[in-house]
Order: C-alpha cells, then sequence, then structure tokens
C-alpha cells in the first residue's frame, strides 16, 4: 500500500490518494481518494492486520506541515469508494479541510498534531503525537513524542525524548511472514518492456454511450520530470509548474504513444509500455474523445493485465459473457498512427503539429498589427510560448468550463466523475467535421451541463457562420488540432532545453528532440 501524488488533469486537491500493488511491481489498484477533495492528502497508509479491507491513513494539507503532520483516519473499504464514507475519523479534533493549514474544528485538542500511524489492530495504533499543550507549532523540533492511540481517541504516552522529537514507531516482533501474491510474468514481453492490457467491454458503466460508439483507445503517458531537466536558471516556470509545458492547463508532460482499435463487443486486447504512468481516451470514428481518463496505471515488465469496463468501482461485477470478447481471440494490437501521422508515437509539440495549421489557415486574416477579430495566430515566439498560443489560452480562461463538486451522496467534499461527452471543444470540432451535432443536454446527464453547453454551442456556431468559404481543414488537421485540445492543451513536447524567449540563440532553446529523448532520463545534449 503506497501513497500517489499525481496530476492527470485534475486539480491538486485531489492529487495525493492511496493505492496498492504487489511486490513485484504488478497489480497496481487504487484503493481510495482518486475524487476525494477533502482530506487534500493522504500520505502513510497501512493495512490493518487481520482486518477485512480496512487501512488507517495519515490526513493531512496538500502542502506546508511537509506533508507529514495532521490526523489520523481508519478507512473502511468495504464502503463506497466514490464517497466519504469510508473515512472514520480517529483523531477528530484535528481536520485537513483546506489546501494549506490544519484545523481544529472541536473546543479541545487545539494545535495537536499527529503523524506515522501503525496499526496493531482495528482498535489501537501507535502514533507519533505533538499536544498543543506542549506546542502550538507544528514544525516544534522536540514536540513529538510516542503514543498508543485508541479508536475512541485517547492517547497514553510511553516516550518522549526531551531533546528531539521521535517519530515512525513500530513494533519489533517476530510473526508468521505473509503469503506473497504476485502476477506471472511473460519473459517474451519483459524482453521488449512491454506489457498487455485486455478490456472485456469498454461500454460496462460508461452512462449514455451507445454500443458500437466506440471504435479506438489513444494510449497517452504523463512523463515525469527527471532530475537532469532540472531548471538552473531563471524564467522557465508558470503558475505552479516549474517547467512550463503549457499555460493553466497541466503541470506534467504527456507524450502519445497511438492508438488501438476496439471490437465491435467492446473489446480490447493491446500492448502497452511497461513501466510507464500511462492513461487513456476512448475515442469514436471521428478519434473524439468519448471519455477520457483523469488517473494513470503501471503496468510490469510482461505483465498482463485487464480491466473490465470504464470506472467500475470494486464492488461491480460485470455479467460473464456467453462469448469469449472478440478481442481476446486474436493477438493483441499494436498501438499505431492517428490519421496524418507515420508512427503512433508523438510529441504533443504545439510548434511543430499545431502551428503549422494556424500558418496553412488561419494567419493571412488573424497576424499583423490589425489581426481579424483581434486575434492573432502567428508563432512568433514570445515569453515561454508564442503570440498564437498565448491568445488562445487568454481567451480559454473564461470558458475553463465547470467545476463539479456534486455527488448526491457528499455533496460537497467529492468531485464526480465526468460523465461521457462533456467535452464540449468537441461539439465546434465536430461541426467543422460536418457531423449533425444536437447542441443539448445528454439523455441522463446532469442536469447542470446544459448551460455548458449552450455556451460552447453558440461559439461553434459563430465559428462555422463566419468561415464557411474561408477555409476547409483536411481530415489529418482536423484530427491534429482536436488530438491537441483533448490532451490539454499542451504547448512543449519536451522538459529538455530553454524556453524562455530570452535565451533565444543559446544551444539549448527550444531543442528538436526525439521521442525516446523527450520521455527518457538522460540529457540530449
Amino acid at each position: 500500500v503506497y501513497a500517489r501524488w499525481e496530476y492527470v488533469d485534475k486539480a491538486s486537491a485531489a492529487a495525493k490518494c492511496i493505492w496498492s500493488v504487489y511486490p513485484n511491481g504488478t497489480g497496481s489498484a487504487e484503493v481510495y481518494k482518486n475524487d476525494i477533495n477533502v482530506p487534500p492528502s493522504f500520505v502513510q497508509p497501512r493495512y490493518i492486520p487481520g482486518s477485512q479491507n480496512k487501512f488507517v491513513v495519515l490526513a493531512t494539507a496538500h502542502c506546508c506541515y511537509h506533508g507529514q503532520y495532521g490526523t489520523v483516519i481508519r478507512l473502511n473499504m468495504n464502503k463506497y469508494i466514490r464517497s466519504r464514507e469510508p473515512m472514520e475519523y480517529i483523531t477528530k479534533e484535528v481536520d485537513a479541510t483546506d489546501h494549506t493549514v490544519l484545523t481544529w474544528p472541536l473546543s479541545w485538542g487545539k494545535g495537536n498534531t499527529y503523524r506515522d500511524p501503525y496499526p496493531l489492530s482495528e482498535d489501537l495504533f501507535l502514533v507519533s503525537h505533538k499536544p498543543g499543550s506542549v506546542s502550538m507549532n507544528w514544525w516544534e523540533k522536540n514536540g513529538y513524542g510516542l503514543y498508543v492511540l485508541t479508536d475512541d481517541n485517547k492517547t497514553l504516552q510511553f516516550y518522549r525524548d526531551p531533546a528531539i522529537s521521535c517519530w515512525a514507531v513500530m513494533p519489533l516482533k517476530a510473526r508468521p511472514r505473509e503469503p506473497i501474491a504476485e502476477m506471472p510474468l511473460d519473459p517474451e514481453l519483459a524482453s521488449q518492456e512491454q506489457a498487455v492490457c485486455t478490456v472485456n467491454d469498454i461500454y460496462y458503466n460508461m452512462e449514455n454511450v451507445p454500443r458500437g460508439s466506440i471504435k479506438y483507445i489513444r494510449i497517452l503517458e504523463q512523463v515525469p520530470r527527471p532530475w537532469a531537466a532540472h531548471k538552473w536558471w531563471n524564467g522557465e516556470g508558470y503558475g505552479l509548474s516549474h517547467a512550463a509545458v503549457g499555460r493553466n492547463t497541466h503541470l506534467g508532460l504527456k507524450v502519445q504513444w497511438g492508438i488501438v482499435p476496439v471490437e465491435k463487443d467492446g473489446s480490447a486486447n493491446f500492448v502497452v509500455p511497461a513501466n510507464r504512468a500511462i492513461f487513456f481516451h476512448a475515442l469514436d470514428s471521428n478519434f473524439q474523445v468519448v471519455q477520457h481518463e483523469r488517473t494513470y496505471v503501471n503496468y510490469m515488465a510482461g505483465e498482463r493485465r485487464g480491466c473490465t469496463g470504464c470506472h467500475e468501482t470494486p464492488d461491480q461485477a460485470p455479467p460473464i459473457p456467453s462469448t469469449v470478447p472478440i478481442a481476446l481471440q486474436r493477438q493483441p494490437s499494436i498501438p499505431g498512427p492517428q490519421p496524418g501521422d507515420t508512427t503512433g508515437r508523438i510529441l504533443l509539440d504545439y510548434e511543430a503539429r499545431i502551428q503549422p495549421v494556424w500558418d496553412k489557415h488561419c494567419i493571412s486574416c488573424h497576424s499583423g498589427t490589425s489581426p481579424k477579430g483581434n486575434l492573432n495566430l502567428s508563432g512568433t515566439q514570445s515569453g515561454l510560448f508564442s503570440t498564437s498560443y498565448d491568445q488562445l489560452m487568454d481567451r480559454r480562461n473564461w470558458l475553463l468550463g465547470f467545476y463539479i463538486d456534486e455527488d448526491p451522496r457528499n455533496p460537497v467534499e467529492t468531485t464526480k466523475y465526468l460523465p461521457a461527452y462533456t467535452m464540449f471543444s468537441n461539439c465546434i470540432l465536430l461541426k467543422m467535421l460536418g457531423v449533425p451535432v444536437t447542441l443539448k443536454d445528454i439523455s441522463g446527464a446532469p442536469t447542470y451541463l446544459s448551460r455548458w453547453a449552450s455556451q460552447y454551442g453558440t461559439k461553434a456556431n459563430q465559428l462555422m457562420d463566419n468561415h464557411k468559404t474561408r477555409f476547409i481543414l483536411t481530415k489529418e488537421e482536423l484530427i491534429r488540432v482536436q488530438n491537441w485540445i483533448q490532451s490539454n492543451l499542451q504547448y512543449r513536447g519536451t522538459y529538455w532545453g530553454r524556453f524562455n524567449s530570452s535565451y533565444k540563440g543559446m544551444p539549448d532553446y527550444r531543442p528538436k528532440v526525439t521521442f525516446d529523448q523527450a520521455i527518457g532520463s538522460v540529457r540530449p545534449y
């Protein structure tokens, strides 16, 4: 069991969640909090020995407190995973309800903080604890002693050093070793640093999506930033990002591994890269995103593992199919290119992939000192990005969309999974493809989506009315643009090099790198 800190097209409040994995790294699976906003962070997870699917965690703020001081929570994962129901506060006098600070909601225990919970049983724990009576400062260097904690929130100190704080307590006692469960690994796949993913039925648990409408799965990766790409110079950050790959979009670099087919029964069987943080888009016949995965999954080299459908929870089991899924009757698909690309492995590089489309179709009107519509789509490099990118992102910011914080069972502190067809920018692209689009609520979708559908629909109509005779994007160009939009508007294709235009002329300024260099950890120059 481990705490995972991730950013895949979601806000930072739900970024620190709990996952599990077998000892050899296979079988990674969410335990809890992939869509829970409050508390912001779960860390220091441990399984409670002898329990039925229960864990203890430390809940804390997203930042500050070094991410290691907070309140103790017991998780009962026999309860509904997409809610706060599994959470049982042990130390009720402390809570983490804010991005940056702890709170003390009760009349007693002001300043109490905890860390390093170690379960002895379901109702007995060892912890490091600083009472507020000792100090109100969570950083007090000698404030933390070792305590026994009961599930009715009683503490008993059994050790304290007056000079230093004492942390990470655990008992030393011989015990039988638990059985080690591991998934078998395919040596041939492992030798190629590959794994295989299977999907039984992509439509399972995906509401309001007609069968037969999903044709492909797009495979993407969120690339970790290597230490060798650390920025030792100024001017490369934007917002919360130390190495800005985009503007107000996402914090981590994305690359694309290609697309694979989905069979008519909803099954898929395909090769994925091993030891990578990958995630998927479900695509229709126009290569539009029907559903977007906003988390990632890891496969070990040689691993073969599948999923049931989309967003199913552990308590859900699909009906047993009457026949073997079609995709499992053949060899796994190899990720391949979309129309217009020669390879599936591409860098989502705005300058290389998107600006040429604007140059061909747009800049005759939208450039210069007085561009039409006050929209300049020229590719002049400026600041961290370019003129066209900055202008498009300025206009995007007031249409960022809706913040969904509604769940019927927990109305404030969870984030709903977005239903299919809620990327309303797709409406514009579909109209440009000539596909009939009805801009209204999808049957069964939440009613609060209607205002966003109409707003994007209006923009789509304006775009088409004003450009009917001016340009026609090819299918390949349109797929390229929508791919960029659906991958959340990334600018850079790599972490490597300097991007601030003040460094123009330097050898490492906006370098052109290969796919392997972009995902690698060794500086390519």
